[in-house]
């Protein structure tokens, strides 16, 4: 885990969050993320280099995993926001 990326107001989640028994395989789960409406990553569970029990294993070796525990991963393939100098634009809060 790497704690400076994991700060305040970093890593949304959602807009929807399921749980475990939503999802039939984690080892196959479609991962996508969207920025200012624009799909900037596109992956699979499956091509991940550590598989999702062993990423569990290995975290609940050394620490406790609640119920509702997030597991980040890393960053997937198709990070484009220095390739193509787009960044994510300040909106209103509502």
């Amino acid at each position: 885990m790497v704690p400076r990326q994991i700060a305040d107001t970093f890593a949304p989640l959602g807009p929807v969050i399921v749980t475990r028994d939503e999802i039939p395989d984690p080892q196959n789960l479609a991962l996508k993320a969207w920025v200012n409406g624009d799909l900037r990553q596109c992956s699979n569970t499956a091509d991940h280099i550590f598989s999702v029990v062993d990423l569990i294993v290995f975290l609940s070796g050394s620490t406790t995993l609640p119920a509702g525990t997030a597991i980040f991963t890393g960053t997937l393939p198709g990070l484009a926001s220095r390739a193509h100098r787009r960044f994510i634009s300040r909106r209103a809060t509502p």
